[in-house]
């Protein structure tokens, strides 16, 4: 693939080496520069991305790629060399000196002797808390150190930041050190046991501020069942005691039962109850109407077949969430409820609001509306709220314009009178005849008339400035890493946030001025202030959201937030209380609430990209909208958000199903909505109905909000890296990088798969490992764990995965005696049927002589 065109972008251009490396990209806002510019990739001799960068170039593709044609030999990689020039690399490869160069990443692998000088450059910092760590120093193939660049939009200065990674004998990270951000380190060391769960991690970290210098560290430390799963995690900063901020019980199915938050002698804060249907769907967290007498702050139960006749909502039986109802607070607060209608391609449509026992009382207060065209573009929409101080009623009433047929939204217009404060759209032009919105060549807008702001993007697509149109000097800056890590949002005000690790600081200006704000923790935070740490936790819906936020008081829990949200995000006005300053809100993204020419940002950010609640759009398209070219690139998780999330802003991930399928089998399909899941069992649907699969796996969010296990083994998985020998037994085509402009170029190339492990925070809770396939009848039987022996002397066993699926692989190469019945090559007899009384299947294996019966979980 050379050239590349997405829905709403210009086209992305590519040139390879001769042996086939992406060598060369350029994508349409570098193509307007003047002059035009080209990101770059360098690697060495086993084809290892090194050097990333950025050149300055007027040639066309085909000149680009005349030009790449002429390195041979040994000048299409570089080598180590004892000068600095090019950061301890040759400059043989293209780019050679003939280019000028912006190096933006510096990847090096296989030891720490950077300079080249003979004597390590970085070495393992040992640690009382962790005995028995010890750094592999015969690593291979593994990057030891890697190199960022801030990315600053006021300054042109070159500020590095350095990595080094240090692995145990089985090339697992357990010491990560980060120097030069805000003049000081990262030091996180990790204790990790045999079977590959995380038992200990502690992040120490310094930063300075003029004269001021700041030092803290935090302990983490997780206990597990003998099933590998999360039972307790314990928080530590400095040398303050040690909180137990959760506690976990699981049920027989390993289903998550209960969350308890800041537990002391057994009894939490908080105890949060999940109850789930014959599906394995999440169907209540606690109560909804908090009824009970362990005085629960958030209870909520999700409807699905039942409907929810009450407010309208019809009921579905295909997975989607007829209604919710909801309550949060404590004894004497109103229950709440959604009621939910969806149009036939799921969309959502119609979202009826109520509240009291009987959902009867101030009906359709928080109402939502909407209308869409064939590509998912909403078209109208319609929204109650409050209007007054004790006055509710439309708020909304929304009309987009669309350029063309194309998906970018021209103008959008609003026929309701707009009051200041109320947190909902605010139409600055008066009407849709005029345009509001301007998109770059990528796609991205860089000017939105209502919300009066201008936007500036770095190279990798992301925000790094927004500023007022009526004061420019009004303005809020974001500064990266080149591997697209936010390090601050910087206010004209003079005050700066620096997000560093889980610790965010606060910067007034001042010379010597910095403090911490707050420490990210597993639950929550801990805020700062007075020299004392508050620990604040955060209590979610299905979806992530926090719903409420409370604290911990001399031992007592106090609520110190309560947000409810529209369907799309927006939050309800008046907010139930408010007495913190948690961003950290609707999908637990940060709020970007910042105030424009009286004009609120009211944008998320979710790391990709920013999500406007107001209009149900991103400000920039999706990378991988290829993969569901039926939708629009700037529509939020197909008009689902009762079912979806998007955990970074930047797909519905292939990934995410693929990675399911490891641990759980099934086979990997795409719906027409473009959503990649794992369907795990094949029917017939009718005639001219075709097949369907019963997915059993979303990566984008289906009630996952709680699904701590399959999450912490994702990280895991990812950490250990055991996914490289699974792709490579699965002859999948991948690249690895930890630099997202790379990653994206990668992308480009189908059907490359890109794996960013280091983008991927290492989880505080990893629980199991990878289980692997299943290609023989011995490996069947070990797969299945402790068997037990039934009358008549066969042995029985439990295999996770696709029992069908199994059985088609074992019998791929057998003869068929009849049936069901299958001879191997070595005798050994295999048939499949299904239990009359359970209606389970199962593989019975006659071995020999031994008989065996192995049913799916």
């Amino acid at each position: 693939m050379v050239v590349k065109k997405l829905p709403g972008a210009d086209s992305v251009l590519m040139v390879y080496d001769l042996r086939d490396r992406l060598a060369a990209t350029q994508d349409g806002v570098q193509r307007a520069k003047s002059p035009t510019e080209w990101l770059f990739t360098k690697y060495d001799e086993l084809d290892r991305p090194i050097l990333t960068g950025t050149i300055q170039s007027a040639n066309t593709r085909v000149q680009m790629q005349s030009a790449v044609n002429a390195y041979t030999g040994t000048n299409l990689y570089e080598t180590r060399t004892t000068s600095s020039t090019h950061h301890y690399y040759t400059e043989n490869s293209f780019p050679n000196s003939s280019f000028t160069k912006t190096y933006l990443t510096v990847t090096y692998n296989d030891d720490y002797d950077i300079d080249n000088d003979g004597t390590a450059n970085y070495t393992y910092t040992t640690d009382t808390d962790f005995p028995d760590n010890s750094a592999f120093g015969r690593i291979r193939n593994k990057p030891s150190v890697t190199k960022v660049r801030e990315l600053d939009p006021s300054s042109s200065s070159e500020v590095w930041f350095t990595t080094a990674n240090f692995y145990d004998k089985r090339y697992r990270i357990i010491q990560t050190k980060t120097t030069g951000i805000q003049g000081g380190s990262n030091l996180v060391t990790n204790e990790i046991n045999f079977p590959g769960w995380f038992v200990k991690s502690k992040e120490s970290q310094t930063v300075v501020q003029g004269t001021s210098t700041l030092t803290n560290y935090v302990l983490t430390r997780n206990v597990y069942d003998h099933q590998g799963r999360l039972l307790n995690t314990y928080h530590k900063i400095n040398t303050g005691a040690e909180k137990n901020v959760s506690n976990l019980a699981y049920n027989e199915l390993g289903q998550l039962l209960t969350k308890k938050l800041h537990v002391t002698s057994g009894t939490g804060l908080q105890k949060i109850d999940f109850t789930y249907n014959i599906k394995g769907w999440l169907r209540k967290i606690n109560e909804p109407d908090l009824s009970g007498s362990e005085g629960d702050f958030f209870g909520a139960e999700l409807l699905y077949n039942e409907g929810f006749a009450s407010l309208n909502g019809t009921a579905m039986y295909n997975g989607n969430i007829s209604g919710i109802k909801w309550k949060n607070g404590s004894s004497g607060f109103t229950q709440k409820g959604y009621g939910f209608i969806y149009d036939q391609l799921n969309r959502l449509t119609t979202s009826k609001y109520g509240e009291g026992t009987s959902y009867t009382t101030n009906v359709s207060r928080y109402d939502e509306n909407l209308t869409y065209d064939k590509n998912g573009n909403i078209r109208k929409l319609y929204r109650n709220g409050q209007i007054s101080i004790g006055v509710f009623g439309n708020i909304d009433s929304l009309g987009y314009k669309y350029t063309g047929t194309g998906n970018q939204v021209w103008a959008i217009g609003d026929i309701v009178t707009d009051t200041a404060g109320r947190g909902d759209f605010y139409d600055a032009t008066n009407g849709y005849t005029n345009k509001e919105y301007y998109y770059d060549k990528n796609g991205n807008i860089w000017l939105d008339r209502n919300k009066k702001m201008k936007t500036l993007y770095n190279y990798l697509n992301l925000p790094s400035r927004v500023s007022d149109t009526i004061t420019p000097a009004n303005k809020i800056e974001y500064i990266y890493t080149s591997a697209g890590e936010k390090l601050k949002q910087r206010l004209s005000t003079g005050t700066t946030l620096l997000y560093f690790g889980n610790y965010v600081y606060t910067l007034d200006g001042s010379a010597n001025g910095i403090a911490v704000k707050y420490i990210l923790t597993q639950e929550g935070r801990a805020t700062y202030s007075a020299g004392a740490y508050t620990y604040e936790y955060f209590i979610k819906d299905h979806l992530g959201n926090v719903r409420v936020s409370f604290k911990d008081s001399s031992n007592v829990a106090v609520i110190i937030q309560k947000t409810d949200y529209y369907p799309f995000g927006m939050m309800h006005k008046p907010q139930s209380l408010n007495r913190s300053d948690n961003r950290y809100l609707y999908n637990g993204k940060e709020f970007q609430n910042n105030l424009l020419s009286g004009v609120n940002l009211d944008l998320y950010d979710y790391g990709a990209r920013f999500y406007d609640p107001q209009i149900g759009r991103w400000n920039s398209p999706d990378l991988m909208s290829e993969f569901y070219h039926e939708l629009s690139p700037y529509n939020y998780v197909a008009n689902d958000p009762l079912s979806f999330i998007d955990p970074d802003g930047n797909f519905r991930t292939r990934f995410g199903a693929w990675l399911y399928k490891v641990f759980h089998g099934g086979e990997i399909r795409q719906d027409k909505g473009g959503e990649w899941f794992v369907g795990k069992r094949v029917k017939y649907t009718g005639e001219g109905a075709g097949i369907a699969y019963e997915r059993r796996f979303d990566w984008n969010g289906r009630n996952q909000g709680e699904d701590m296990e399959l999450e912490a083994q994702k990280e895991m998985y990812l950490a250990n890296e055991s996914w490289k020998k699974d792709l490579d037994e699965m002859g999948v085509v991948y690249s690895v990088t930890n630099d997202i402009g790379e990653a994206r170029a990668n992308i480009l190339q189908i059907p490359a798969m890109v794996i960013m492990p280091n983008v991927i925070k290492t989880a505080s809770a990893i629980t199991s490992t990878t289980k692997t396939g299943i290609k023989t009848v011995d490996d069947l039987i070990k797969a299945s764990g402790k068997l037990t022996r039934l009358k008549g002397g066969a042995k029985q066993g439990i295999v996770k995965g696709n029992i069908e699926e199994i059985y088609s692989n074992l019998i791929k190469e057998a003869s068929q005696v009849r049936g069901n019945l299958y001879r191997l090559k070595d005798g050994t007899l295999i048939n499949l049927h299904k239990s009359t009384t359970k209606g389970v299947s199962t593989i019975d294996i006659n071995k020999a002589g031994e008989i065996f019966k192995i049913r799916g979980n």
